[in-house]
């Protein structure tokens, strides 16, 4: 740090010291010219791990335990890496932007990840390394549309066009997370949608190989953002199939029971059917089999949550279910 006069000083004293001597062990003098070359302190870790017990492995007096310890801890977090970067390259195979835009000069995801598993190595931060390197390698494409390709006037567009997007996807978040109780619930979804609507009219103006880009960003962030929700248990349910989405949500804004909760989401289904059976005796315009199969999803909907998530949870219930519908034939006298 500034003012550290006396360090000062011993750094200067110590390489010009390790500097001059030749006469040094080859195994100590690997180790000086690796510190010379660069400080600990600045290297990216898990390369310095590799870098070190390669180093270890040629000294005389390694101890043979240690060393397979380091390089099994070693391999398990390059699994994790290699894991994280096949998901990764699933994502950018699919978006396929480098052939939708050949004037891209940089394809650089690999890159992009050794940058984010460097900052974040804990094979746990799995999303993390997924999070960055798919926004910098997106940021790596749009910056080569900005500087070889776009006209002024293009940039300009997308630029407004992201800015708009960046506001939509702030007002998600806000509204999301001060509303985390009842993010799930069909009203809140309702509500939401007219309060925030995306605004495409920026989108429209722009060149086709421009939306291919704010596409790309869009779905992208949209991804992320549904991921992380889920991450954080934006979810009205205390533990997947205890509860239903609508009977937590109708308990958390009335502060009522489960049972009276359960009464009345039933009250409402009732209501529901009662709707459906009147429309089913007026002329539709409709074909006769759609209305069939908006009956029909009723029915199942009905069953599979008779008793709880049936959906989600593979319970008796459930599985009564699928071995009488589709496994178990009737016998034959």
């Amino acid at each position: 740090m500034d003012g550290e006069d006396i360090l000062n000083e011993a750094e200067a004293f110590a390489l010009g010291h390790l500097k001059d001597e030749g006469s040094m062990d080859p195994v100590l003098s690997e180790l000086v010219v690796h510190a010379l070359e660069f400080p600990l302190h600045y290297r990216v870790t898990r390369l310095e791990a590799r870098w070190y017990i390669d180093a270890y492995t040629r000294r005389d007096d390694r101890n043979a335990m240690l060393l397979e310890l380091a390089k099994l801890d070693y391999n398990m977090v390059q699994a994790a890496h290699q894991i994280d970067m096949i998901n990764i390259s699933r994502w950018w195979k699919n978006l396929d932007l480098p052939k939708q835009l050949p004037f891209v000069a940089r394809d650089r995801l690999v890159e992009c990840f050794l940058w984010t598993s460097g900052v974040v190595p804990e094979p746990q931060y799995k999303m993390s390394r997924e999070v960055v390197t798919k926004l910098t390698t997106l940021v790596t494409v749009i910056d080569d549309v900005y500087d070889i390709y776009a006209t002024l006037d293009e940039v300009k567009l997308f630029t407004d066009a992201i800015e708009r997007l960046q506001l939509y996807l702030s007002l998600i978040k806000m509204h999301a997370i001060s509303n985390s109780n009842t993010f799930h619930c069909i009203e809140f979804k309702v509500k939401f949608s007219t309060m925030y609507r995306w605004d495409v009219s920026a989108v429209e103006q722009l060149p086709d190989y421009m939306k291919l880009c704010y596409m790309a960003i869009f779905n992208t962030t949209n991804e992320i953002g549904y991921d992380i929700l889920k991450e954080q248990n934006f979810n009205a349910e205390t533990e997947r199939g205890d509860v239903l989405k609508s009977v937590q949500c109708y308990m958390h804004n009335n502060g009522v029971t489960e049972d009276v909760a359960r009464e009345y989401i039933r009250k409402l289904a009732d209501e529901a059917w009662k709707k459906m059976n009147a429309e089913l005796w007026v002329d539709s315009p409709l074909p006769e089999a759609l209305v069939k199969v908006v009956i029909n999803f009723t029915r199942t909907s009905e069953i599979m949550y008779q008793y709880g998530d049936g959906h989600g949870i593979q319970d008796f219930e459930t599985k009564d279910l699928v071995l009488g519908a589709l496994v178990d034939t009737l016998p034959i006298i």
